[in-house]
C-alpha cells in the first residue's frame, strides 16, 4: 500500500515537471526527449540523457537545470538506485525555495518510510507544511508519522497523530489497531477494548481484533466476556488456515467455563486444546473430577509430571483423592507421599500426610515402615485430634510384627498407669543404666537411659539422666550426641546443687575440645573454672582452656592464660611458661620468642622442657638462617645433655638440614660421621637406625645391609638383617605402600627363601599384588601357599583363590579350591560357605547329583536348624530362578510352606517370589497386592524390598499407570543403596520417559497431520 502511495506521489509529481514552461521552445529539444524517455519507463537512457543536459546548462539555477536534476532523482527512485535518497536530499539542501519544496520533502520521506527508515522519515515529515497537503495527502501523513513513531516505541507521539486520522479515512482501522496495540503495551486494557472495537470493515484486522479482545478479557478475567468473544472468534475462523488461532481459542474458552464453574463446557473445550500445559492439564482433570469422572480424572492429572511447585501439590493431592474414590488405594498411598513432601500449602501437606499414615496403617507401605510413618506424623502434628488412633495403629501393628518390646514401650508410654510405678520404673531404668556404665557396657546403658529419659513422671531422674546420657554417648565416641545430652541437661537444670550440675561445664568443655571445637570448649572451660565447684579438675581446666585458644591460632589470649598459670605456684608453670614462648614464634613475633626461649632457658634450668626449649632455640635461628647460633645451641645440646634425647637429634640436625634439601647422600654421611665418632657409645646404634631409616625410607634395603656389613663393631647378624629386611616390607604393607611392600617382601624371598616369615611373606606378597589390582600374579603365591603343607594361612589363601575364581567365572578351577577349602578349612564358616557354593556351582553346571550331594550336605551339618535348610532349599529355587525355569522354582519355594519357625527374610522371600511368578503370569494388580504384603509385614528386608518395589514399578507400566511406575522407580533410586537396583530402576525409568517420548511424538505427528 505505501509502495503504491509513493508511486502516486511520484507519478503526479513527473506529470506536473514533464509540462515545458515558456523559455522552451516548441522544438522537440533534447528536454523534451528525456521527459519522453521517463514516461515511457526508459529511466537508464532518460537519466542519462538529462545529466547531459547538465553538462550543456551549466548554470545551477537555470530552470531547466534544476529540473533535469530533479528528474534524475526521480530516475533513481523508479530505478530503486541507492543514490536516490542522497539525489533528493542535496536537490532539497541544493534549492530551498523551489516552488514544490512541500511536495519534494513529501516524497523524500515516503522513500525513506517506504524503506523502513522510519526515524530518518520523521525528521522530513517534521519539516513539512501540512496546511499545503491535501487532505487525502494529510491523512497518509498522519497514519506514516505515526506508524514511525510507533516504530520507534514513541507511543505518545504515535497516539497523537493516529487520534488525528478521520473517522472516514482509509487508515482509521489501521490506525486504531495500533492506537490499541500501544494500550495494551502501556496495561491500558480498557483503551485498548475500545480501539478494537472501531475495527469493523478490515476483515483481516477484524479477526485479529477479536482475537486480542478475546485475550484481553481472559486477562482481565473477564470470562463472561471472554467466553462470549472467544464462541464469536470461532465463528469466523477457518477450519484449515486457522488452527493455531482455533486452538488457542479453545484453551481460553476451557480455562474460562472452568473459572466459571461450567465444567462440563471446560470439559468440552479443553479436551479439544492439543497443546494443553500443566495448568490445562489440572484444570480438565479437575474439571472431571467435579462430574465424578474419576478414571478421565486420574488420566488428565497422571499429564502432569512436573518438578516440585504449588500446581503440582495441588495436583497430586486432587489425584490421590481421585485414587481414593476410584478404590485405589495402593496408588493414593504414593501420591500423598508426594504431597505431604512440600510445603507450599501447610493445610494440603497436612491432610495429604494423613492419608499417608491411614493408608500406610491400612494397606501396607512398600516404601518406609509404618512405624517410622505414624511416628513421624505424631512428631510434626503432636497436638492432631487423632494422635489416640494413630497410637492405636502403633500398637497394632507392632503386636501384628510380633515385636512386644516395642509394642510394650507404646504402652508404657501412652497407657495410664499409676504414678508411682511410673517413677519407680524411671529410676530402675536409670540406676540400670549407671551400672551398665561402669561395666563399660555403653551401648545398653545409652538406651536404658533413652528410655528413662522418655518418661516424663520424675523430673530431677529425668534431668540426671540426661547427664548420664551424655557419658554414655561421650564414651561411645558419639561426641556431638553427648554435647546435645548435656545441653539439655543444662536447659532443664535449675541449677540445684550436684554432682552433675557441677562437672557438666567441664565434660562440655571436654567434648567440644575433643572434636576440635575449641571455640565452644572455652566457654565451657570459663564457666567451670568461675565456679570453681570440683577443684581436683580445675588446674587441668585452665590448661585446657589456654591450650583451646592455642588450637585457634588466638596465641594472644593463649599467653594470657598461660601467664595465667605460670602465677599459680601449685601448676606445672615450667610448661605454660614454655608454650607461651611457643605462642610467641606462631604470631610471628621471632624476637621475642628467640628472647623468651633463652629467658625460659635462663629461669628454669631444671625444667623437664629445658632441651625443648633448647632446641626449639637452635631450630628458631635456623629458620632465621643464623646458622652460627643455631649450631652453638646444636653443639650446647651436645654438650651439656649427654643423656637427653635430643643429642642425636641436635647432631643428626645438620644431616637433617641437608635431609630437608634432599640431599640425602650428605644426609647419610653426616649420619656416618655420628657413627665414626660415637663407635662405643648408645648412640652410634642410633645414628645407625637412623640412618638405616632412610635407607629403608628410599626402600634402598640392599646398600644399607651392604654399609652395615662394613662396621666392624655392628651387633646386627643375619637373624637380625633377615628380621629387619622382613620389618622394612612389612612396614611398607602396613602402610598401603603397595609398591614398595612388593620390592621389600620379593628382596626378603630371594634373599631369603626358606627363612622364618617365608609363609607370611608369600601371603602378604599376594594380598599386595591383589590389591593393586595384579590378581592373575597374586593368585601364583596363594597357591605357593596352598601347595605346601597346611599353615596358618592355607584357609585364607583358599578363600582368596575362591574370590579369584568366582570373579572369574572360572567354576573348575573354583571347584578344586572349594573342595579343598571343605577338607583342608577349620573354620566352620568357611566350611558351610565352601558346601552351599558349591551347590550353586553344581546346580549352575546342571550336574544335579552333585548339587543334591552337596544339599544334603548342607542339610546334614550338625545342630542344623530349620533357617540353614530352608537356605538350601532356596539356594535350588534360586537356581531355577536364574534359569528362568520358573516352574521348578516356584515348586522349591512351596516346600518352605511346610517349614516352620523359619526366619522372616526366608518367609519374605516367599512372598517375594510369589509377587514374581504373579508378574509373569501378568497378573499384575494381584502381584501388586502381595508386594504391599511385603511392605505391611516385612518392611525391615530393604534389598528383597527394593526388588519388590521394581516388580511394582513393572506392574504399573504394565498397566500403563505411568506415574506410579515413575513414581516407583524414583523410589527406588531415592531411598536404596543397593547399585544393581538403581541401574535397572533407572533403565527402566529411561524406557518409560523413552516410551512417553515416543507416544508424545506420536500425537504431535498426528496433530500435525490434522493440521495440515
Amino acid at each position: 500500500m505505501f509502495k503504491k502511495i509513493v508511486a502516486c506521489l511520484l507519478f503526479c509529481s513527473q506529470i506536473v515537471l514533464a509540462q515545458k514552461t515558456d523559455i522552451y521552445t516548441n522544438d522537440k529539444t533534447k528536454y523534451d526527449i528525456a521527459v519522453d524517455l521517463y514516461n515511457q519507463s526508459n529511466y537508464l537512457l532518460s537519466k542519462k540523457t538529462f545529466e547531459k543536459i547538465l553538462t550543456e546548462h551549466t548554470n545551477w539555477n537555470s530552470r531547466i537545470h534544476i529540473d533535469s536534476k530533479y528528474y534524475i532523482a526521480l530516475c533513481a527512485i523508479k530505478r530503486f538506485d541507492n543514490q536516490a535518497e542522497k539525489l533528493l536530499t542535496d536537490f532539497i539542501t541544493d534549492y530551498p525555495t523551489y516552488h514544490r519544496r512541500n511536495e519534494i520533502i513529501n516524497t523524500l520521506a515516503n522513500l525513506l518510510f517506504q524503506k523502513g527508515k522510519h526515524k530518518e522519515a520523521l525528521i522530513w515529515y517534521e519539516q513539512i507544511n501540512q496546511e499545503m497537503l491535501s487532505e487525502e495527502k494529510l491523512q497518509e501523513y498522519y497514519f506514516s508519522t505515526g506508524y514511525a513513531n510507533f516504530s520507534l516505541k514513541n507511543y505518545e507521539s504515535a497516539k497523537n497523530y493516529f487520534s488525528q486520522i478521520d473517522k472516514n479515512s482509509e487508515y482509521k482501522e489501521k490506525s486504531s489497531y495500533y492506537y490499541a496495540y500501544i494500550s495494551l503495551e502501556e496495561n491500558q486494557h480498557t483503551i485498548a477494548l475500545k480501539r478494537l472495537s472501531e475495527i469493523k470493515k478490515d476483515e483481516k484486522l477484524l479477526k485479529t481484533a477479536i482475537k486480542l479482545k478475546l485475550r484481553i478479557y481472559f486477562q482481565l478475567e473477564r470470562y463472561e466476556d471472554a467466553k462470549k468473544e472467544g464462541i464469536k472468534f470461532l465463528n469466523v475462523l477457518n477450519d484449515k488456515k486457522d488452527q493455531k488461532d482455533i486452538q488457542e481459542t479453545y484453551q481460553i474458552l476451557g480455562n474460562s467455563f472452568y473459572s466459571l464453574k461450567e465444567y462440563d463446557k471446560a470439559i468440552e473445550y479443553l479436551s479439544l486444546y492439543k497443546k494443553k500445559s500443566l495448568q490445562d492439564f489440572y484444570y480438565l482433570g479437575y474439571s472431571y473430577y467435579q462430574k465424578e469422572d474419576y478414571k478421565n480424572a486420574i488420566e488428565s492429572f497422571n499429564k502432569i509430571v512436573a518438578p516440585k511447585s504449588k500446581l503440582s501439590q495441588i495436583t497430586y493431592y486432587q489425584l490421590g483423592l481421585c485414587y481414593i474414590k476410584d478404590n485405589k488405594k495402593k496408588e493414593a498411598l504414593n501420591v500423598f507421599k508426594t504431597v505431604y513432601e512440600m510445603d507450599y500449602d501447610k493445610s494440603i501437606q497436612k491432610e495429604a500426610n494423613l492419608y499417608y499414615v491411614k493408608l500406610s496403617y491400612e494397606i501396607g507401605n512398600p516404601h518406609q515402615s509404618i512405624e517410622l510413618v505414624i511416628n513421624s506424623y505424631l512428631s510434626k502434628y503432636p497436638n492432631d485430634p487423632e494422635t489416640n488412633q494413630l497410637i492405636k495403629f502403633l500398637i497394632t501393628y507392632y503386636l501384628d510384627s510380633n515385636d512386644y518390646d516395642e509394642a510394650l514401650k507404646v504402652l508404657e508410654k501412652f497407657k495410664e498407669n499409676s504414678y508411682s510405678m511410673k517413677i519407680a520404673y524411671q529410676k530402675i531404668i536409670l540406676n540400670k543404666a549407671k551400672q551398665l556404665l561402669l561395666e563399660n557396657k555403653y551401648q545398653e546403658a545409652e538406651k536404658h537411659l533413652n528410655e528413662s529419659m522418655e518418661n516424663m513422671f520424675d523430673a530431677k531422674t529425668r534431668l540426671i539422666s540426661t547427664f548420664w546420657l551424655g557419658e554414655a554417648q561421650y564414651q561411645q565416641k558419639k561426641v556431638k550426641e553427648s554435647i546435645q545430652s548435656w545441653n539439655s541437661f543444662k536447659a532443664m537444670n535449675n541449677n540445684e546443687k550436684s554432682y552433675e550440675n557441677d562437672l557438666v561445664d567441664y565434660n562440655l568443655g571436654y567434648s567440644f575440645f575433643t572434636i576440635q571445637n575449641y571455640e565452644n570448649a572455652m566457654v565451657h572451660f570459663k564457666k567451670f573454672i568461675e565456679n570453681n565447684k570440683i577443684s581436683e579438675y580445675i588446674n587441668d581446666a585452665m590448661t585446657r582452656l589456654a591450650d583451646s585458644y592455642f588450637a585457634l591460632k588466638k596465641y594472644d589470649s593463649a599467653i594470657i592464660w598461660y601467664k595465667k598459670i605460670e602465677e599459680k605456684t601449685n601448676l606445672d608453670i615450667d610448661y605454660a611458661s614454655y608454650r607461651k614462648t611457643i605462642c610467641y614464634g606462631l604470631i610471628g613475633q621471632q624476637k621475642k620468642y628467640i628472647s623468651a626461649l633463652e629467658l625460659f632457658l635462663a629461669t628454669y634450668k631444671k625444667s623437664k622442657y629445658l632441651n625443648d626449649a633448647t632446641y626449639d632455640l637452635a631450630n628458631a635461628y635456623l629458620e632465621e638462617n643464623n646458622y652460627t647460633k643455631a649450631l652453638f645451641y646444636f653443639e650446647k645440646i651436645i654438650a651439656d645433655s649427654k643423656n637427653s634425647k635430643y643429642l642425636i637429634k641436635a647432631m643428626l640436625k645438620k644431616g637433617l638440614v641437608y635431609f630437608n634439601k634432599d640431599q640425602y647422600d650428605k644426609a647419610l654421611e653426616t649420619y656416618k660421621d655420628i657413627v665414626r665418632k660415637y663407635p662405643e657409645h648408645s648412640e652410634s646404634k642410633s645414628a645407625i637406625k637412623n640412618a638405616k631409616k632412610i635407607y629403608m625410607a628410599q626402600g634402598n634395603i640392599q646398600t644399607y645391609i651392604d654399609w652395615i656389613n662394613k662396621l666392624s663393631f655392628s651387633e646386627e647378624t643375619d637373624e637380625e638383617l633377615e628380621k629387619s629386611t622382613y620389618l622394612s616390607a612389612n612396614n611398607q604393607f602396613l602402610k598401603g605402600n603397595i609398591d614398595k611392600a612388593i620390592d621389600g617382601l620379593t628382596l626378603y624371598l630371594n634373599r631369603f627363601p626358606k627363612g622364618e616369615y617365608e609363609s607370611e611373606v608369600i601371603f602378604k606378597l599376594g594380598e599386595s599384588l591383589h590389591k593393586k589390582g595384579d590378581k592373575n600374579k597374586a593368585i601364583e603365591f596363594y597357591n605357593r601357599i596352598i601347595s605346601n603343607s597346611k599353615n596358618d594361612y592355607t584357609e585364607q589363601s583358599l578363600v582368596r583363590l575362591a574370590e579369584h575364581y568366582i570373579e572369574k567365572n572360572d567354576d573348575d578351577s573354583l571347584l578344586n579350591v572349594l573342595v579343598q577349602l571343605e577338607r583342608d578349612g577349620e573354620s566352620k564358616k568357611n566350611i558351610n560357605y565352601a558346601q552351599l557354593v558349591l551347590m550353586r556351582i553344581y546346580l549352575k553346571k546342571q550336574e544335579f547329583n552333585n548339587s543334591v550331594e552337596y544339599a544334603k550336605k548342607v542339610q546334614g551339618q550338625s545342630k542344623l536348624d530349620s533357617n540353614t535348610k530352608a537356605e538350601a532349599t532356596i539356594l535350588i529355587g534360586r537356581h531355577f530362578m536364574d534359569s528362568k525355569e520358573y516352574d521348578l522354582a516356584k515348586q522349591e519355594y512351596e516346600k518352605l510352606y511346610k517349614m516352620t519357625n523359619i526366619k522372616e527374610e526366608y518367609l519374605a522371600e516367599i512372598l517375594y517370589h510369589k509377587s514374581y511368578f504373579l508378574h509373569l503370569e501378568s497378573n499384575y494388580e494381584d502381584s501388586n497386592d502381595i508386594i504391599f504384603q511385603i511392605a505391611s509385614k516385612y518392611s525391615g528386608y530393604k534389598h528383597l524390598g527394593a526388588k519388590a518395589l521394581l516388580i511394582m514399578a513393572k506392574n504399573y507400566y504394565a498397566l500403563k499407570d505411568i506415574y506410579q511406575a515413575t513414581y516407583t522407580c524414583e523410589s527406588i533410586l531415592k531411598n536404596s543403596k543397593f547399585e544393581d537396583l538403581v541401574k535397572e530402576a533407572k533403565n527402566l525409568l529411561k524406557e518409560i520417559k523413552l516410551s512417553q517420548n515416543n507416544n508424545q511424538e506420536k500425537e504431535n505427528k498426528i496433530e500435525q497431520n490434522e493440521e495440515l
